[in-house]
């Protein structure tokens, strides 16, 4: 269950990085704070995104049954 979490935690940051960097990026009526913070947010996604990967990509170890 927990790397099930994992998981979900790091669909919706890797989606947060893509938001609002696309709006970052494209948006022409945004002010200079506007854009500042849609920066940052898509920064914490990215770095949210990057972790969670990291943490799921590691080899589970196999649960041995005790006889």
């Amino acid at each position: 269950m927990k790397r099930k979490g994992i998981a979900i935690l790091n669909v919706l940051a890797w989606g947060l990085f893509w938001i609002f960097g696309f709006i970052a990026v494209t948006s022409p009526e945004l002010g200079e704070r506007q854009i500042v913070i849609a920066v940052l947010l898509s920064g914490v996604g990215f770095l949210v995104g990057i972790l969670t990967y990291l943490k799921l990509s590691k080899p589970v170890r196999p649960v041995r049954a005790s006889v």
